[in-house]
């Protein structure tokens, strides 16, 4: 369901939806776990439910040589699989229940500047216990992410046939550094492995302040 108004140059857009998907598998949606206890081997190829729900909200405004926009959005994605979790539903690996992006750009002849703020919730990560088995799935949440970006761009040739434009950009101005995903894998390093599975967790960073120069020619 979908909401749209504009007055000159001002835009609000709101989508509200609800989303079910049968026929996903463990293997696609990253499950590596088939038991009650979540712990007693590598899964097999279980067939499960998707189910999501979320809103969508922009808002746009232009004043004079700036632009504004600010987005939210919300979801709550989980899966349910028979062999899984008791059959019962748990939060989806992509699962980021809050993000917010509030953008301004100001251009000036073939120039443009724009600066934006991103946040969002941390996705959810599962828990190991002392003896690298796994203890809950996918009940625990990272800490939250957020950036400060940054971009220049210029035009230097703008005709029908070809432009050419040139600019940087700095990604993390602040140098905001979190752990923004968990990979669980499993480990084979002793035959005891094969029968009592255990597994290791990787931890995955945001990159920290990035500068990026480019030069992009398009015809």
């Amino acid at each position: 369901i979908g909401f749209l108004y504009k007055k000159d140059s001002f835009v609000v857009d709101l989508d509200i939806y609800h989303k079910e998907t049968s026929g996903i598998t463990s293997f696609s949606n990253g499950v590596v776990f088939n038991s009650a206890d979540l712990s007693s081997g590598l899964a097999a190829l279980t067939g499960g439910y998707s189910r999501s729900n979320g809103l969508d909200l922009t808002l746009q405004k232009e004043i004079s040589r700036f632009k504004f926009w600010s987005s939210y959005s919300f979801l709550n994605s989980k899966n349910k699989f028979e062999d899984i979790n008791n059959g019962s539903y748990f939060n989806s690996n992509g699962n980021i229940t809050h993000s917010i992006n509030i953008t301004s750009r100001y251009q000036f002849s073939s120039f443009f500047i724009t600066l934006g703020w991103f946040w969002n919730s941390g996705k959810p990560y599962s828990v190991l216990d002392e003896n690298n088995g796994l203890l809950t799935l996918n009940n625990k949440t990272l800490s939250d992410f957020h950036s400060l970006d940054f971009s220049f761009l210029y035009t230097f040739l703008d005709n029908a046939n070809y432009k050419l434009k040139a600019g940087i950009s700095i990604n993390n101005l602040y140098d905001h550094r979190v752990i923004i995903n968990k990979e669980i894998s499993r480990l084979y390093e002793t035959a005891n492995d094969l029968v009592n599975p255990r597994y290791t967790i990787s931890d995955y960073y945001s990159l920290g302040f990035t500068p990026n120069l480019f030069l992009k020619f398009s015809f």
